[in-house]
């Protein structure tokens, strides 16, 4: 493993566990929403039922989809591959540090950790590939059984040739990053891949791993905007880390009283119970 990621992910190997989030707003919290209604017309537990329901690609038939609540609900493994193949040590330093660094958020805001060993037989993980796509366009069947659909990711014939599908879309459509949810009939995240482009830049870098492991989380802008990163209200041109807002979406969506399966018109509810309870605030 390259050296210079493989410093950044022994720190975070260490993060302490938490005891969760809570689900009760803050005062900065309930400002934050106040001041999202005042200038933007979906009202604020329409747009986190957006983000939690609406996906622009589902596993079972690729196209665009509503789906029931989904998060993850215990510690989960990150597993990693391809990060000899950065540009330069310095580009490895700068996604090690970003993937170090949205672990923290993540078990801050939601008390669920993120851990960088896997133990053999573990299902519950991020498969993480930084992507080298000159070697996978020159050698795409052996870089697709090695790298993109190995026996641990896609057990059957059926999920090997849909990866095997998405991931050649992937590379012809030059996408820098793309995160799949492997749906499961309990709607639990279980498993989860990541796909990163190992050349971007290093702002796209950043931007690619915070936002696809928030995706990955259970939360998707889904199909009218590109990227989180993209709504001005809570991210500014040279964002590259998960803002307040999103994280205050990351804390809500993990909130004990907001169950696994729910609809979207229940998870509207959810949150406006939530705001009048703790924020005063009547949608």
């Amino acid at each position: 493993m390259n050296s210079k990621f493989l410093t950044s992910l022994f720190f975070a190997t260490f993060l302490p566990a938490a005891t969760g989030a809570g689900g009760l707003l803050e005062r900065q919290d309930c400002e934050s929403i106040s001041a999202y209604d005042r200038e933007n017309s979906l009202s604020f537990p329409e747009r986190f039922a957006k983000m939690a329901h609406q996906r622009e690609y589902c596993f079972d038939d690729g196209a665009a989809c509503q789906v029931p609540l989904m998060k993850r609900v215990e510690d989960f493994y990150v597993v990693v591959r391809g990060e000899r193949h950065f540009a330069s040590d310095q580009l490895s330093q700068v996604a090690g540090d970003a993937l170090v660094n949205v672990a923290k958020q993540v078990l801050k805001t939601t008390g669920i950790r993120p851990l960088f060993t896997r133990p053999s037989g573990a299902s519950n993980f991020a498969y993480l590939v930084f992507v080298d796509k000159e070697i996978a366009n020159d050698r795409f069947d052996d870089y697709v059984t090695g790298w993109i659909t190995p026996d641990s990711v896609a057990a059957n014939a059926d999920g090997k040739a849909e990866l095997r599908r998405i991931f050649q879309n992937f590379l012809d459509v030059d996408q820098p990053c793309m995160v799949i949810n492997h749906l499961t009939d309990h709607n639990r995240i279980e498993r989860a891949q990541i796909w990163i482009r190992a050349d971007l830049d290093e702002v796209q870098m950043r931007r690619c791993i915070a936002e696809e492991f928030y995706n990955s989380l259970g939360l998707s802008e889904g199909v009218e905007v590109g990227s989180i990163f993209d709504f001005r209200f809570s991210h500014g041109a040279d964002d590259v880390e998960l803002s307040s807002f999103d994280l205050l979406l990351l804390k809500i969506l993990y909130w004990k009283e907001i169950p696994i399966g729910s609809t979207r018109g229940q998870s509207v509810k959810s949150v406006e119970r939530l705001l009048a309870t703790d924020c005063k605030i009547k949608q």
